[in-house]
């Protein structure tokens, strides 16, 4: 079972290799407060600098790790890798294939070695079809040795391995500054492979941030959403803003985007964004009421348009515009 000391130790380890490689891979200085947070919290902590941690692509090679659940769990991930190998599996297979992967995922909640097995068989082939699997798997595990994974993965120089770690640390979902910084040095960079650009913009958590910092990301994302040139990026940057917008001006880049001259992409985008999002402004619902009642509109807009209204109070006029698309959408449905 893991303890608390090595949990803590770990985030603390993890801060420093993070940061300390993004520098010296250059991609840019961390903020002072960012790297003075770091270095106190190894202080309180009690960590030391990491000297024998594995690359990707290495396994850790640890003699500790040489236990019994690490050998059951790397063991199962041959297992899994049988199985999936199999060109027609039978609904038996299938099922055994489920259950090995909830038995999987059961001992590296419990057992920090069967965990290391994992990491270390992700870490050898993070690229392969297994891969996809133990990716699955380990983004349910919340523990700093997978995040310390993703980290590693997101800084390699290889693209293929960059996309794997921020894949894991999406999936992951954990809301810390390390993350946040590694991403947002990554969009600083317009000219990275889009399936990066892509990983790194899913990956970039929503955390509370200073009101400059806040602006300075939604100008980034909205730079991003409208002028790169791949759909994926800017369609990525769209959602992101609407996750992350906290005002009307947060989500200004949404209301751009859906202009005319845009793509049916990216206004499409632009649309689901606005309706996942949490901001509930005047100027925002005068928008998406004419959005709705527009005939000339895309039927896809008009509609998320009017599921957007339903967090809005509306008034007596608003609410019968409101009605009236729902009749007509029940026309459509019908077939009418």
């Amino acid at each position: 079972m893991k303890t608390k000391k090595l949990v803590l130790g770990a985030i603390g380890t993890i801060s420093a290799i993070a940061i300390g490689v993004l520098v010296v891979r250059g991609l840019g200085e961390p903020a002072d407060a960012t790297a003075a947070t770091a270095a106190s919290g190894q202080q309180r902590l009690g960590a030391t600098p990491s000297t024998g941690d594995p690359l990707p692509g290495e396994a850790s090679h640890d003699p500790a790790a040489e236990t019994a659940p690490y050998r059951e769990s790397t063991a199962s991930v041959a297992e899994l890798k049988r199985l999936l190998g199999i060109a027609n599996p039978t609904p038996e297979q299938i099922q055994e294939l489920l259950e090995l992967k909830q038995a999987l995922l059961d001992d590296a909640e419990n057992n920090s070695q069967a965990l290391r097995g994992l990491i270390d068989a992700l870490r050898m082939d993070p690229t392969s079809s297994t891969a996809e699997h133990l990716l699955s798997i380990l983004g349910e595990v919340r523990d700093p040795a997978v995040e310390q994974l993703g980290l590693e993965m997101a800084i390699s120089d290889d693209e293929e391995m960059q996309a794997v770690g921020l894949d894991l640390l999406a999936r992951l979902g954990i809301a810390g500054q390390d993350t946040y910084e590694l991403t947002k040095q990554l969009l600083a960079d317009p000219d990275r492979d889009p399936e990066v650009l892509r990983s790194a913009i899913h990956a970039m958590p929503d955390i509370p941030l200073p009101a400059s910092e806040m602006d300075s990301t939604v100008s980034r994302l909205g730079e991003l959403s409208s002028t790169h040139a791949d759909a994926g990026v800017r369609s990525e940057s769209l959602f992101k803003l609407g996750a992350m917008a906290k005002d009307a001006g947060d989500i200004r880049p949404l209301l751009d985007a859906l202009a005319p001259e845009r793509s049916v992409d990216d206004r499409i985008s632009a649309a689901m964004a606005l309706r996942n999002s949490q901001v509930v402004d005047d100027g925002l619902r005068r928008q998406l009421l004419s959005l709705m009642s527009d005939p000339k509109e895309l039927w896809e807009i008009r509609r998320y348009a009017a599921e957007t209204l339903q967090r809005f109070k509306l008034s007596e006029s608003d609410y019968s515009r409101y009605q009236r698309f729902n009749e007509e959408l029940e026309v459509i449905s019908s077939g009418g």
